[in-house]
C-alpha cells in the first residue's frame, strides 16, 4: 500500500509500490499503473485499492450498441487480474429501466467506474457516474486511468454546442432563423412595419431568459445555457461575415 504521507498538493513524488510498479504523483491526483490484481488510486483525498471496475459509456445510437468498445475495455482489465462488470454482457432484458437497475447494482458493487470516450453524451452513463461519485468511488478515464475532472459550465457548453445540440437542432443560423420567423409572426402587431427579428436577436433574448432564471435561483444549468447561446451568436456572426 502507498503511504498517504507521500502526497502533497504541489510536489511531484516518485516511488516504487510494493508490487514493483513505478508510480508518479502530480499534484493531488495519482494513478498507479496496473499491478497484479489491483490498482491503487489516489482520489478525493484518500487511497483507493481497486480490485473491480464497472465499464460505463454510451450504447444508444452506436453501431452494435458500442459493445466492441465495452468488450475491449473489459478485456484490458481482465488481463491484469481485475474483476470487471461489463454491461455489454448483461442478459437480454425487456426495457431500458431494467438494464439501468442491473447496471446501478453493478456500480454499487464495483470499487471504481471506468468511463469510455464520449460518456457525457449518454444519459445512463451520466447517472452511473453520478451514483459512483456520491458513493465516493473513483471514476477513471479509460485512456489515462486518471480520475475524471468536473467540467466547468463553459466546457460543458462547448461540448453541447459542438456536439449533441449541433446534431439534434442543426446549425444555429438555421435553427435560430426558424425561431426568428415564428417570433416575428407572433409579435407582428408590436413590431414596426417591415421589421423582423433576426437570428442573432433570438440568441440575445435567450441569454436574457437565462439571466432572469439565474436571478431567481442560481443553477449551473443557467450559466451553461447562457454560454451556449453566446457561442451560437458567435457562430452566426462568423457565418454572416463569411457570407
Amino acid at each position: 500500500m502507498i503511504d498517504p504521507q507521500l502526497f502533497t498538493d504541489s510536489a511531484i513524488n516518485k516511488y516504487i509500490t510494493s508490487s514493483g510498479y513505478e508510480s508518479i504523483v502530480l499534484g493531488d491526483v495519482e494513478t498507479t499503473p496496473i499491478g497484479p490484481e489491483y490498482l491503487e488510486i489516489f482520489d478525493q483525498g484518500k487511497i483507493h485499492v481497486v480490485k473491480s471496475v464497472y465499464i460505463s459509456g454510451g450504447m444508444s445510437g452506436y453501431e452494435d450498441h458500442n459493445f466492441p468498445a465495452f468488450n475491449a475495455a473489459a478485456e484490458k482489465f481482465r488481463k491484469q487480474g481485475l474483476f470487471v462488470y461489463n454491461p455489454a454482457e448483461n442478459p437480454i432484458m425487456d426495457s431500458w429501466e431494467a438494464y439501468l437497475c442491473e447496471d446501478l447494482q453493478s456500480v454499487c458493487k464495483a470499487d471504481a467506474v471506468v468511463v469510455l470516450p464520449r460518456w457525457r453524451e449518454s444519459k445512463g452513463a451520466k447517472l452511473e457516474v453520478f451514483v459512483a461519485q456520491n458513493l465516493k468511488k473513483p471514476v477513471l478515464d479509460l485512456e489515462t486511468l486518471k480520475p475524471i475532472k468536473e467540467q466547468t459550465c463553459l466546457e460543458e457548453a462547448m461540448r453541447l454546442v459542438n456536439g449533441p445540440r449541433q446534431k439534434n437542432y442543426g446549425p444555429p443560423s438555421k435553427d435560430f432563423a426558424r425561431t426568428a420567423l415564428i417570433w416575428s409572426a407572433v409579435l407582428q402587431k408590436k413590431l414596426k412595419e417591415g421589421c423582423m427579428i433576426d437570428p442573432q436577436e433570438v440568441g440575445w433574448m435567450m441569454v436574457g431568459v437565462k439571466m432572469s432564471r439565474e436571478t431567481n435561483e442560481r443553477k449551473p444549468d443557467n450559466l451553461t445555457d447562457a454560454f451556449g447561446y453566446l457561442m451560437c451568436i458567435e457562430k452566426i456572426q462568423r457565418e454572416t461575415e463569411i457570407g
